[in-house]
């Protein structure tokens, strides 16, 4: 078993991050075409999902491994 594996269906149920949230963020951290995001630890990849459109190249990892069911 992973070490986050008993936590996985919590995600199913977690409320979004409001789209404001990636706006003010990305102009704060002023992000654009020239940014490259890492997103390390990402679970099921909601912030990098949400500033992907503000970047201009965007990767996910997670160290969990994927098993099929």
């Amino acid at each position: 078993m992973g070490r986050f594996e008993t936590t996985v269906e919590f995600y199913c149920y977690r409320e979004p991050y409001p789209p404001v949230f990636f706006d003010v963020v990305a102009k704060r951290l002023a992000l654009g075409p020239d940014t490259r995001l890492l997103d390390v630890g990402c679970g099921p990849g909601n912030l990098a999902i949400g500033f992907a459109p503000f970047v201009g190249n965007c990767t996910a990892i997670d160290p969990e491994r994927l098993e099929e069911r």
